[in-house]
């Protein structure tokens, strides 16, 4: 992903805390 490079570590995580919680949404969906 080419956010990592722009926000850093912790906008990273976030990125892929969102990312998983969107995978969760399609999956009960």
């Amino acid at each position: 992903m080419m956010l990592y490079h722009l926000y850093g570590p912790e906008a990273e995580a976030r990125m892929e805390l969102y990312f998983r919680m969107d995978l969760e949404l399609q999956s009960y969906s």
